[in-house]
């Protein structure tokens, strides 16, 4: 039973040779397959959620300080286009509670991906603006940086984002 099979199997094995050397002569050779370019395919598809980015929102306000103002209860939404609109509320003891609204977009960095305040409606705080900017997007990437340490391995192809997450593909670095 076993010189049967391996019968079948040279045969086989024959057959395609031969037919393989017929269609060379014939100048049909068939076409070579080639697998995709890996290059093609990103190697990683990250998903950051609104909910994990309020949490990182809410760990960085924790962090960030300014003189004579307190900002609190952070509301983090999401737009298309990797878009975080931020809505807290910034206490002043002179005038008082003042609602705050960064708009923020996720974009590509050396080190991953990372955060800059495109616009800030700070209501009457406008000499506050520039400072709390400036140091909130520095404590939010720093802690970015910290949570998404992995993704040094990795040059980011694209960011894009829907009302839900925020999508990031990346291609391992060479």
């Amino acid at each position: 039973m076993a010189q049967f099979g391996l019968g079948l199997l040279a045969g086989g094995l024959l057959t395609i040779i031969l037919l393989s050397v017929l269609l060379r002569l014939l100048g049909r050779a068939p076409e070579p397959i080639t697998p995709t370019r890996s290059s093609d395919l990103p190697d990683l598809t990250l998903a950051l959620t609104r909910e994990l980015l309020q949490r990182l929102i809410d760990d960085s306000l924790r962090d960030v300080s300014l003189p004579l103002i307190s900002l609190r209860d952070p509301n983090v939404q999401l737009e298309p286009g990797a878009i975080l609109v931020v809505r807290m509320r910034g206490d002043t003891v002179l005038l008082g509670g003042q609602m705050i609204v960064l708009r923020m977009r996720v974009v590509p960095a050396e080190t991953g991906v990372q955060v800059t305040t495109e616009a800030a409606d700070v209501g009457g705080m406008l000499d506050l603006a520039g400072p709390l900017t400036e140091r909130l997007d520095q404590q939010i990437n720093a802690d970015l940086a910290q949570r998404l340490a992995f993704a040094e391995q990795f040059e980011v192809l694209s960011v894009d984002g829907t009302t839900d997450e925020v999508m990031i593909t990346a291609r391992m670095k060479e």
